[in-house]
């Protein structure tokens, strides 16, 4: 169980309770305690304080192993310091533009990780254990945890949250959804046995796009409503995510990084006399997840008379399935659109990792030329879903939108955390949300799954 401070959250205190209760349920806990800091994860001074006295308290539950004060491991850590620097960089600063300039401000942070990163893999050596629990996956010193846990060949789970909301994903990160391809083929199989089930699924899949469409789900990100007109047609859909946000970390693989993806495709449209629309996450409206990059700038300069490319504002009147379904290609980062894109019949092309890449309905490259190559032949009409690619993506929307979050004020958010401590530990364990926690947890089914199970017993 790793106990961190974790950037002013109640994180070390979520993880702590769920310890609880997995040695409630007989489980033996080794507890690993990690109060490093750095450049792009330190917290304040009082919080820190008060996590060293944590660590005292801890020790009366069970083994506890600091972290900060091992032995270093005479092997180097095994993952990738360049590109986790950078993008926690690029999380820090809200972007890619400002990423380098904070790492040449901080030209320690490298040395930095990679010595802790000895640390990390030397104290999980000194476990003994079978099983990782862990806040994140990708930011800080979590990243150095998932790199190591797999190349020692440890299981893990991670966790994360957003306000009155929880997911997990096991062998992989949380906020990338990076077990919803298992829960993926359980589902598959389950409606090729009981086609009732395979008739739910559908009708629950069209209920939530319909949600989505007319702004009525938990998020709410479009800005207006469907138009009751058609809209222009254009040949591209480029739909990008917040980029600072960790669940695009380790996600580039075509390109090294978005602005040179999207520059890129800017281009190859402009050589063939293509229209293009590009869209930022609709979130980005929000200031507190405002990005600093400037790609509307970078793009007028490149095509400043807007032969090419439409930029459509965040906070642009604009809703994002009426540009789905006016648009011959649909041409994603990392996000839900895809699948919303694949649901309505559009052909999808991946030129970055994602956690649908495998699933049948979207089309993922490796390269730039193979890229283009699959959206020329998306154009030309010979890649557009079959039903049964159309039902896939019906599958994966279901997971992602309606079992993947688990609603709950069981988080590390502070306002979350401030009303569920108040709550005995026998009354939380015992309410649905937690106890699906706590099997998938002991027996390493994805949650994702365990939330769909009890939906199907409701039926």
């Amino acid at each position: 169980m790793l106990i961190t401070p974790w950037l002013d959250t109640a994180v070390p205190l979520y993880a702590l309770e769920i310890a609880g209760a997995l040695r409630a349920a007989g489980h033996d806990i080794v507890f690993l305690f990690d109060s490093a800091q750095f450049a792009l994860n330190a917290v304040s001074s009082r919080s820190h304080a008060a996590f060293r006295d944590l660590h005292h308290e801890i020790a009366k539950l069970g083994e506890v192993h600091d972290v900060t004060a091992q032995t270093p491991d005479a092997a180097p850590w095994p993952g990738d310091l360049k590109k986790l620097a950078y993008e926690n960089a690029v999380w820090r600063t809200k972007g890619e533009v400002l990423a380098d300039a904070f790492l040449a401000e901080h030209p320690e942070l490298p040395a930095d990780l990679a010595a802790h990163g000895a640390k990390v893999h030397a104290a999980l050596q000194a476990t003994h254990a079978d099983w990782l629990l862990m806040p994140g996956g990708v930011f800080g010193v979590s990243g150095l945890y998932m790199a190591s846990a797999q190349s020692l060949g440890l299981d893990f789970t991670t966790f994360d949250s957003g306000p009155g909301r929880f997911f997990t994903a096991h062998r992989g990160i949380a906020a990338h959804s990076a077990d919803l391809p298992d829960a993926f083929a359980r589902l598959t199989e389950q409606c090729a046995a009981q086609p009732q089930m395979a008739e739910y699924v559908r009708a629950a899949a069209a209920e939530l796009f319909r949600e989505r469409e007319e702004m009525r789900d938990h998020f709410q990100f479009q800005t207006t409503a469907r138009s009751t007109s058609p809209a222009s047609a254009a040949d591209l859909l480029v739909c990008l995510n917040y980029r600072a946000d960790t669940a695009a970390l380790f996600r580039n693989r075509c390109f090294p990084t978005v602005e040179e993806w999207v520059v890129s495709v800017l281009d190859w449209a402009a050589a063939r006399g293509l229209r293009i629309r590009i869209r930022p996450h609709p979130v980005q409206r929000r200031s507190h997840v405002r990005s600093t990059d400037q790609l509307d700038q970078i793009i007028h300069a490149r095509d400043p008379e807007g032969r090419t490319a439409e930029w459509i504002a965040p906070d642009a009147p604009v809703n994002s399935y009426d540009l789905i379904e006016s648009s011959r290609v649909v041409l994603p980062f990392t996000s839900t659109v895809g699948i919303e894109a694949a649901y309505l019949g559009r052909p999808v092309v991946l030129a970055a990792n994602n956690y649908y890449e495998s699933l049948g309905f979207a089309t993922l490259c490796s390269t730039p030329g193979e890229y283009f190559a699959k959206i020329e032949r998306a154009l030309a009409g010979e890649a557009a879903p079959s039903p049964a690619q159309r039902e896939a993506a019906a599958r994966c929307l279901y997971l992602a939108v309606r079992c993947r979050s688990v609603h709950s004020l069981f988080t590390p958010q502070p306002a979350d955390f401030a009303e569920w401590v108040k709550i005995p530990s026998g009354e939380l364990w015992s309410r649905p949300e937690t106890a699906d926690l706590l099997h998938s947890l002991t027996n390493r089914i994805p949650l994702t799954w365990v939330r769909h199970e009890r939906r199907r017993a409701a039926i």
